[in-house]
């Protein structure tokens, strides 16, 4: 999680901007997020069995 956050800590950054919340960049940020997590999930393998 740590490397996910430091990979994305400008779009951090912006989602607070002189103690104004910025809800597009917090949903940008939310996204870069989600899909850091998306690629470490691993697909389902086939049982290989009846």
């Amino acid at each position: 999680m740590a490397i996910i956050l430091r990979d994305n800590w400008a779009a951090l950054r912006a989602v607070v901007h002189e103690g104004e919340r910025d809800s597009k960049a917090r949903g940008e940020f939310n996204s870069k997020v989600a899909s850091a997590l998306d690629s470490l999930l691993k697909p389902a393998e086939p049982n290989g069995g009846a």
